[in-house]
């Protein structure tokens, strides 16, 4: 579960997304892609994919981005 987290935050956070095969790599093959994408929707469902609540910083940060 552990590298799948690090692979949702690297999607979160980074603009663009991570690759998936050095997820896998860095596990030392133990994990497929496949294995981390399983876990990945098991972890967002249950979460119900919120993953941040929105927040004054939010709205502000969109809106800047809008009148760019």
């Amino acid at each position: 579960m552990g590298i799948t987290s690090a692979f949702i935050a690297a999607k979160y956070e980074n603009v663009t997304s991570p690759d998936l095969e050095e997820f896998s790599k860095i596990t030392g093959g133990i994990f497929q892609k496949s294995d981390i994408l399983d876990m990945e929707g098991k972890i967002l469902l249950s979460l119900d994919f919120n993953l941040t609540v929105a927040s004054p910083l939010t709205f502000f940060d969109r809106y800047a981005r809008l009148v760019e």
